[in-house]
C-alpha cells in the first residue's frame, strides 16, 4: 500500500481570484489562470498576434471614405501610433487614442478595436469575460449612466429627444418586448463613445501633438499623474473609464450583429420578390389569362416597393388564383378583373387589408356551414336506428373442433 503524504496547507498553490463568467470555470478551482485560460481555448499571444496583423493591414490598405474628410486627423499618421504604443506594450494608451482621435470608425476599425480591447482586458484583469447584453440593458437603465451620456450630447437640440428615446429603446430591447432598430444601436453607439472620450480628455491631458498641423495624443498621461494608469490607478479615477470601455466593446458587437441581420434581411427579401415575380410569369402564360405587358409591369413595379408581409400575401393571391382558374372555381373574366384590381393604387397589400380579407373569409365559410348543417336537418330522411348483430357465444369444444 502506497504511503499517503499528508497535504500541507500553507504550500497549497491556491489560483488567483478572476472575474471570468465561463462555463466550467469552477471544476478546476486551483488550477494556475494560464491553465485555465488554455483549458478555455484563451491565448494572449495568438490575440496579440492578430492585433498587430490587424493593425498592419488597416496601415497598408486604410478603410476610409473620402468625404467629410474636412477637419479629422490622418489615419495613418494615427494608426501607426497605435502601432507602436501596442508594441511597446502600452495597451491601454493604443486603445484610448483610437476613440478619442478625430478618425473615421469604419467597421474594419472598430474590429481592430475589439481584439485590441481584448488585449488590455486580459492584461488589466487577466480574464476573457465580455458584457453581455443583458448587462448592457442594466447599465443603461442605471438612471446617473443615461445622464452622463445624455449630458455629453452636443447635437441639434431638436434631435435631442430622439437620442433620449433611442437610448431607452436599447435599454429596454429585451427579446420579444422591443424591436431594436439599427439606428437606435448606432445613436447609443455614439454615445457611449462621445462620453468615454470625455472621460479621457478629463483624465489624460495631450502634451505633445502629432507631426504637422494635425493634433492628437502623445503619451496619454498628465505630468505628475501617472497614478491615473487604469491598470495601476484607483477605483474612483480609473473604474468609469473600464466601464465605458466594456460598454463600448459590446454595443460594437451587437451593432455588428445587427448589421449582419438587416444583410441577411435585405437578401431575404430579394429572393422573395424574385420568387413573386416568378408566380406571376405562370399566371401570365395561361392562354386566357388577358395580363399585358402594362398590366405585368405595373404589378412588377409595385413589387419593388413591397415588404416582405406584402410580398408574401400577394405571392398568396397568384398562388390561389392560379389554382381557381385550373380547378374552374373562377371564370377567365373574374380571374382578369382580379388582377386589374391588384395594381390600382388603394390595393396595399397590407396587414390591414390582410386581417379584413380574413375575416371576411371566416364570416362566409361560417355562413355555409350555417346553410349546410340547416339543410342537414331539414331534408335528411327519418332513418332507423343502428342495432348491432347479435353473435352466437363461442364455447371452448368449439374451438377444440376447429383445431
Amino acid at each position: 500500500m502506497a504511503n499517503v503524504v499528508p497535504i500541507d496547507k500553507k504550500k497549497k498553490k491556491e489560483a488567483k481570484p478572476t472575474k471570468r463568467a465561463t462555463l466550467g470555470s469552477n471544476i478546476l478551482p486551483f488550477e494556475s489562470p494560464e491553465k485555465r485560460n488554455q483549458s478555455i481555448g484563451y491565448d494572449p499571444e495568438l490575440d496579440k498576434a492578430v492585433t498587430e496583423a490587424e493593425l498592419e493591414i488597416l496601415i497598408n490598405n486604410l478603410d476610409v471614405s473620402e468625404i467629410n474628410q474636412q477637419g479629422t486627423n490622418d489615419q495613418r499618421q494615427v494608426l501607426e501610433k497605435i502601432k507602436t504604443e501596442f508594441k511597446t506594450g502600452n495597451y491601454f494608451s493604443a486603445l484610448a487614442r483610437i476613440v478619442r482621435e478625430d478618425i473615421q470608425l469604419t467597421n474594419r476599425t472598430l474590429w481592430m478595436f475589439l481584439r485590441l480591447n481584448r488585449v488590455y482586458q486580459g492584461q488589466r484583469t487577466g480574464t476573457t469575460d465580455m458584457m453581455e447584453m443583458a448587462d448592457v440593458r442594466n447599465v443603461l437603465h442605471d438612471q446617473n449612466i443615461s445622464m452622463e451620456l445624455m449630458e455629453g450630447y452636443s447635437g441639434p437640440t431638436e434631435q435631442k429627444p430622439a437620442v433620449e428615446m433611442a437610448l431607452k429603446t436599447v435599454a429596454n430591447g429585451e427579446t420579444g418586448t422591443t424591436e431594436v432598430g439599427l439606428d437606435d444601436l448606432e445613436l447609443a453607439h455614439q454615445m457611449v463613445r462621445s462620453a468615454l472620450k470625455a472621460e479621457l480628455k478629463n483624465k489624460y491631458e495631450d502634451v505633445v501633438s502629432l507631426d504637422g498641423a494635425q493634433h492628437g495624443l502623445s503619451g496619454m498621461e498628465m505630468p505628475g499623474v501617472k497614478d491615473q494608469n487604469p491598470i495601476q490607478g484607483s477605483y474612483n479615477n480609473n473604474e468609469k473609464v473600464n466601464r465605458y470601455l466594456r460598454l463600448y466593446e459590446a454595443l460594437t458587437v451587437e451593432l455588428f450583429n445587427k448589421q449582419q441581420q438587416v444583410v441577411e434581411k435585405e437578401t431575404s427579401l430579394k429572393f422573395k420578390k424574385a420568387e413573386v415575380k416568378e408566380s406571376l410569369d405562370r399566371l401570365q402564360k395561361i392562354p386566357e389569362m388577358a395580363i399585358g405587358d402594362s398590366v405585368y409591369n405595373q404589378l412588377v413595379e409595385k413589387m419593388t416597393k413591397m415588404d416582405m408581409g406584402q410580398l408574401k400575401y400577394l405571392d398568396f393571391k397568384i398562388l390561389e388564383l392560379f389554382n381557381q382558374v385550373n380547378n374552374q372555381v373562377k371564370t377567365f373574366d373574374e380571374a382578369n378583373q382580379e388582377v386589374a384590381g391588384w395594381v390600382s393604387e388603394n390595393k396595399k397589400f397590407s396587414k390591414t387589408e390582410l386581417h379584413e380579407e380574413l375575416e371576411k373569409r371566416k364570416a362566409e365559410n361560417k355562413s355555409n356551414d350555417d346553410k349546410e348543417l340547416s339543410a342537414l336537418r331539414n331534408n335528411s330522411p327519418v332513418k332507423k336506428p343502428i342495432v348491432m348483430p347479435i353473435r352466437n357465444p363461442i364455447y371452448p369444444e368449439d374451438l377444440k373442433e376447429v383445431a
